[in-house]
């Protein structure tokens, strides 16, 4: 009996310490990432991070997203540097990406939206590719930039109901969106 005692303590002992080096191995080969975000899928939790299929969130999908704050920051005709710098944080935070990264994607994003065609592309893609609570965060991410500058303008109010409407979001949802902008 002394000796099952023993070993159940050796296994016990073992058991976190093989836990802590497996979860080493999962950050050194970036998989913890991975299961990170399918567990914030399975949640149901609203991340950006993952496309509705559970896949890890595509540079055409993050281009989109950053299209449509763009295009909300230039509503106006005026870019207030708090509404760039709600862009870059907001991007940033969503994606887990570095200001380097940041910047590549807005850079990208910024060429592509010059041509108008690509707003319909945007949209569509996100409409194929993120759930309703992923929108509701979208729209959440556009309720910021177009409120960082303090002014909420009529050609940013219009675009934000025509986005609404084409990202099949109603009243409801744009009221959640809405209350995750205030939490965040």
């Amino acid at each position: 009996m002394g000796q099952t005692s023993r070993n159940i303590i050796r296994v016990q002992i073992r058991g976190p310490v093989f836990f802590a080096s497996f979860r080493a191995i999962l950050a050194i080969f970036g998989i913890k990432e991975m299961f990170e975000n399918i567990e914030l899928f399975i949640s149901g939790k609203a991340s950006l991070k993952v496309e509705k299929s559970g896949l890890p969130t595509t540079r055409d999908l993050q281009v989109s997203v950053a299209g449509l704050l763009i295009k909300m920051a230039n509503a106006d005709n005026f870019l207030a540097a708090k509404e760039i710098k709600a862009l870059i944080e907001t991007l940033g935070k969503e994606f887990s990406l570095n200001d380097q990264e940041v910047g590549d994607l807005i850079s990208i994003a910024e060429f592509m939206i010059k041509d108008s065609v690509r707003l319909d592309e945007f949209l569509a893609t996100i409409n194929d590719r993120f759930d309703k609570s992923q929108k509701r965060t979208l729209f959440s991410m556009i309720w910021k930039v177009m409120k960082a500058d303090g002014l909420v303008t009529q050609s940013e109010a219009k675009l934000a109901s025509a986005l609404a409407l084409q990202l099949n979001l109603n009243k409801e949802d744009i009221l959640e969106a809405q209350k995750l902008t205030r939490a965040k």
